[in-house]
């Protein structure tokens, strides 16, 4: 199995994509919201890029209970339900419904990975669960970062790192053989660094910004490891 890191995820060729396995990541916040939500019994989750189209999506379906999540410019748009925290994104708010969730980066993310034989969402917080069912699939593996605004971000890669690590490890222990490409070494670099303290990634510009807005307690859950084994999978234009 080969593993490979795409740092974003713009301008990839649809056949990079055939016959593989696409783990979409974006840390802070969308794709740890999303998780969170399955995991609390949301139904389905419908990715769109801008709230104006949420709003559509919502008239068009005309679905009772309909949840608008989302942010614009870092904040939640009026007549929004949620923004993009997890701990919003609670059993009571959440069970049996349907989220059109607002969130550019991961939208394009995953449309973009829509040629690959299976598209998963990962983060921090479900990363052993993510690389199981990467194994399970047994296709070669793309992690791909959502980034922000078509620039890669260092908890996006640090994540990636992770990922590929519990890959590694459960593998190796499964005498399942890996490879893994020049990226995907690096982004497995950085979480040992950090892992192991030689790398704050509190420096990092998305994890400042947050913090700015007073949202520490967001980036210490979607920072922790493990907390579902919840895996969302995407297709045709909905997650569940």
């Amino acid at each position: 199995m080969h593993i490979d890191v795409l740092p974003v995820n713009h301008g990839v060729p649809a056949e990079r994509f055939y016959g593989k396995t696409v783990a979409v990541v974006h840390v802070l916040r969308s794709v740890s919201s999303i998780i969170w939500a399955i995991k609390n019994g949301a139904e389905k989750i419908i990715p769109v890029t801008d709230p104006g189209e949420a709003v559509s999506m919502a008239a068009r379906l005309d679905i009772p209970g309909t949840v608008l999540a989302g942010e614009h410019d870092s904040k939640m748009p009026d007549g929004f339900h949620l923004d993009h925290s997890p701990a919003k994104y609670t059993r009571q708010a959440v069970l049996g419904k349907t989220i059109i969730i607002s969130s550019q980066n991961t939208t394009l993310a995953v449309s973009n990975a829509g040629s690959a034989q299976n598209v998963i969402l990962g983060a921090m917080i479900n990363r052993t669960a993510v690389a199981k069912r990467i194994l399970s699939f047994g296709t070669d593996c793309v992690i791909m970062c959502a980034g922000a605004n078509g620039e890669p971000v260092a908890e996006d890669l640090l994540c990636a790192g992770a990922i590929i690590n519990a890959v590694m490890n459960i593998a190796q222990k499964s005498g399942i053989h890996t490879d893994e490409s020049d990226m995907a070494f690096v982004c497995r670099t950085l979480y040992r660094d950090w892992k192991t303290k030689q790398t704050d990634i509190t420096s990092a510009a998305s994890v400042k910004e947050l913090l700015s807005r007073g949202c520490k307690d967001d980036i210490d859950f979607c920072l922790t490891a493990d907390l579902t084994d919840v895996v969302p999978t995407y297709a045709n234009g909905i997650i569940r």
